[in-house]
Order: C-alpha cells, then sequence, then structure tokens
C-alpha cells in the first residue's frame, strides 16, 4: 500500500473509492443509519426530478380532459389537491432501488460507516476472551516450582 499522504489528490480519491469498493457491501450501506438516509434522499429527489414531472403532466392531461364532462374523481378536484396523493400512491408502489455510486462517487459520505464498523470492530477485540496465563509460583515447603 502506498503512503497517502504521498498520493495527489486524484489518486487519494481513487484510492479512496477502492477501498470502499472492497470494503463494503450494500447491506453495510443499508445497516448504517446515516448511509441508509442518504440513499433514500437521493432516491427521493431522483423520483422528485424524473418521475414527478410525468406524474404530473398525466395528471393534468386527464384532469383537464376530464373536468365538467362526468362525475370522476378529477371531476371533484377543483384545486387539483389530488395530484399530491397521486405522486405518493406512485412513490409507495414503485421499486426502491438504491444507488450506491453516491458513495463512490463523494467517499466522504460513507464517513458514519467507516466510524460505525470501526467502532464495532473495537467493541470485538474487547469482547474476545483474555487468555489468563497461570503463573509459575515457588513452593517452598517442597521446593519445587508449580506449574
Amino acid at each position: 500500500m502506498e503512503d497517502i499522504n504521498l498520493m495527489t489528490t486524484e489518486e487519494r480519491l481513487e484510492y479512496k473509492k477502492t477501498m470502499l469498493l472492497e470494503t463494503f457491501t450494500d447491506k453495510d450501506f443499508l445497516e448504517c443509519d446515516e448511509t441508509r438516509d442518504i440513499l433514500k434522499r437521493k432516491h427521493i429527489e431522483k423520483f422528485e426530478e424524473e418521475c414527478v414531472p410525468k406524474i404530473i403532466e398525466c395528471y393534468n392531461y386527464h384532469h383537464h380532459n376530464m373536468h365538467g364532462v362526468c362525475a370522476t374523481a378529477l371531476y371533484y378536484d377543483i384545486n387539483n389537491s389530488f395530484e399530491s396523493h397521486l405522486k405518493s400512491i406512485v412513490y409507495k408502489h414503485i421499486s426502491k432501488k438504491m444507488d450506491f455510486n453516491i458513495f463512490h462517487e463523494n467517499p466522504y459520505l460513507a464517513k458514519p460507516l467507516i466510524i460505525k464498523m470501526l467502532h464495532i470492530d473495537e467493541v470485538e477485540d474487547v469482547k474476545k476472551p483474555v487468555k489468563i496465563l497461570k503463573k509459575n509460583t515457588f513452593n517452598w515447603n517442597t521446593k519445587h516450582i508449580n506449574k
């Protein structure tokens, strides 16, 4: 392993990305509260950017075409309040595929996971049983060493 202090900024970033890929699994990122929250927020942002405009477009199309024509749920939606309900229904039923590349592109975001894993390693080291060595003693009565 090279000395990280001697690396350029780009080399250091690539090294950190490689270490994240080799060290942690997707499950590790999901089990850490902070990294799981980052993944969820990123997923919601992506949903808002990519899906919501399409949902709104579809909703507006049907709302415009149905308004005043027949008694549908959209007929009674004068203020477009059902739009938010529709977004939440769609989000609730989509597959939540998380994008873990955020941590490989920005390794500093994985810091909470790294700290958590270091803490777990320290706790496991403390929990390991310590083998107590029995000391040899000298018995003055028998003039022998007791083992």
